[in-house]
């Protein structure tokens, strides 16, 4: 499984990159949403089949980064059409429990 890490606070991705390669999983860390989107755009085209690039399966995104955060970021991919799972981590409670369901967990209708 390959995983992108989108955690501007550098011990705390390094931590999930150890933990996620622990299980097997291939990571890669970036440091804001920003850098998350054109990782996950360049790889993906505009109706979110996979491009070139080989896709990640999924995205932990935090939630409050320099640049974009993570709810930005989460709105441009699905924009973007793009349905990586993302997993939304946060270490504040910034954002209130609806705008996270809202925005961060696939809601399909």
């Amino acid at each position: 499984m390959r995983v992108l890490v989108a955690e501007d606070s550098l011990p705390n991705r390094r931590l999930l990159i150890k933990l996620l390669q622990s299980m097997q999983c291939e990571a890669v860390g970036v440091e804001d949403g920003h850098q998350c989107c054109d990782r996950i755009l360049s790889v993906h085209d505009s109706d979110g089949a996979a491009a070139a690039a080989p896709p990640f399966d999924c995205i932990i995104m935090d939630g409050c980064m320099p640049v974009m955060d993570g709810l930005e970021a989460t709105r441009k991919l699905r924009a973007a059409h793009c349905n990586i799972p993302i997993l939304g981590c946060q270490s504040d409670c910034k954002y209130t429990h609806a705008v996270v369901i809202d925005l961060v967990c696939e809601r399909r209708s």
